[in-house]
Parts: structure tokens; sequence; C-alpha cells
């Protein structure tokens, strides 16, 4: 007679189930699609200045409003995840970053440009945060941290393939704003596949109400593991971008320009 399942092989199995394939990639397209919003459009640089009639200086602001949107976005989606479960606020991140993507494209000038790159980074920053938040809920230990790895291997080739393809779309004869809407395209398929092959990862009795006091009370326990803060400090360093007192030019990781700010 076979021995009655533990709860501990019952919750692998589970687990197993959860994270399939197209679980593990579409979890893997949320988080490459900031990569891609940020390093796709770097080459139309001198096209959108030339454009819409600005300064080179504003349309590298649009990148820091990027930048801005995607950090409100994973600091807003977070809890609200925990108190309304993980898919209905991913899907609603896709859509968000596919409403500012649609404004990227449409703009008429550099001052909607940059409002719509801080609406197409919160919706990219909220989908991205939930999507780690789903491996998570699926995976526990060694299982974690390999299909973490894997997720994040799929969605480090974003940065590496995000320059050479927008390249590819200028050079055939796109405009900056025919990129914004392969943008648009990468976010429809964001919600779709959402839609199609995330299961909703937490259930009811699993969700805790947020607020500031908890979210304040959260970051301040994550602040005193001390491994965790040499890692974000190494992080934040500027070892792997541009320094400010550098003598000579070096290549800038965010515009791949040499640059020496």
């Amino acid at each position: 007679m076979p021995a009655p399942d533990s709860p501990n092989s019952s919750a692998k199995s589970r687990t197993a189930a959860g994270l399939t394939t197209a679980v593990i990639l579409t979890l893997a397209l949320q988080s490459a699609v900031p990569p891609f919003a940020t390093d796709m459009y770097t080459p139309a640089f001198p096209r959108v200045t030339e454009s819409l009639q600005t300064q080179a200086s504003l349309v590298g602001l649009t990148l820091t409003a990027f930048f801005l949107g995607n950090g409100l976005g994973q600091l807003l989606g977070g809890p609200v995840s925990d108190q309304r479960g993980r898919r209905l606020p991913m899907i609603i991140g896709g859509l968000i970053c596919t409403i500012g993507g649609i404004g990227c494209a449409l703009a008429p000038t550099i001052g909607v440009l940059i409002v719509a790159r801080v609406v197409q980074g919160f919706g990219g920053g909220v989908a991205s945060v939930v999507a780690r938040a789903v491996l998570v809920d699926l995976a526990r230990g060694d299982a974690l941290a390999k299909m973490m790895s894997i997720m994040m291997a799929l969605g480090g080739l974003a940065p590496m393939i995000a320059p050479v393809f927008g390249g590819a779309v200028l050079t055939l004869g796109g405009t900056w704003r025919t990129v914004f809407w392969c943008l648009v395209g990468i976010g429809l398929l964001m919600m779709i596949t959402a839609i199609a092959f995330v299961p909703e990862s937490l259930p009811p009795e699993r969700r805790r109400p947020g607020g500031l006091r908890p979210f304040v009370s959260g970051i301040a326990v994550v602040l005193r593991i001390r491994l965790f803060v040499v890692y974000l400090l190494v992080d934040l360093s500027p070892v792997s971008g541009c320094s400010p007192t550098s003598p000579t030019p070096r290549t800038c990781c965010r515009c791949r320009r040499a640059c020496s700010r």
C-alpha cells in the first residue's frame, strides 16, 4: 500500500505544476520589458531631437522619466498585489505600459513624450515586480533560486538585443515612432500572455492588508539585513556606469555612447 503523500511532497507537486515553461517565459517577458523600453530607442535619439525640434538633453530626460515611473510602479505594485492578488495587477501593469507606449508613439511634443514615458515606466514597473512575486509564490528554496536564475538570464538578454533591434527598425526605414509602436506590441504581448498563462498565485487567505505602516516596517526589516545592504550599495555604485570624475570618455551603460559625464 503506497504511503500517503506528505505535506512537503504535495507542496512540491503544486509548485511543479504551477511553474510551467509558459509561465516562466511569461514572467521573464514582464521583467524584460523595462530594459527593452530603455535601450531599444536609444539609437533614435538624434531623430527624436530633430523630429520634435528639441534639445538632446530633454530627449535624454525621457530615460530619467521612464526610470522614475518604473520605480514608482515597483513601489506601489508590490503592496497592491499583496492586497489584491497577483494576476490582476500584472495585467493592469501591461495595459498601462501599452497605453504609455501609444502616448510615446503619438507624442507631438517633448513634454508629452516625457509624461508618456513616466506612464510607460510605471506600467512596466508594476508588471515586473508582480512577476517576481508570482515566482516567489510558486517556488521555494533551491527551486526558487533555479527559476529566478533562469528568468533573470532570459530577461538579461533584453539589454543586448534591444539596441540591435531598435537599430534594425531604423535601418529598415522605420522612424523613432515605429520603435515605440514595437514597444506597444510588446506591451500587448505582456498583457495577453499574463491573461493566458499566469495563474493567481496568491489565494485570498494569504493576502494581507497594505498601508503605509506595513510598507515602512517591511523596508526597515530588509535594511537590517547587512548582506542585502552591501549588495545594494555595490549595485548603486558608479562602477558600472558613467563616472562623473572620469578624466577620459567612457561608454555609458544607458545611452551606449562615449560619455565623460
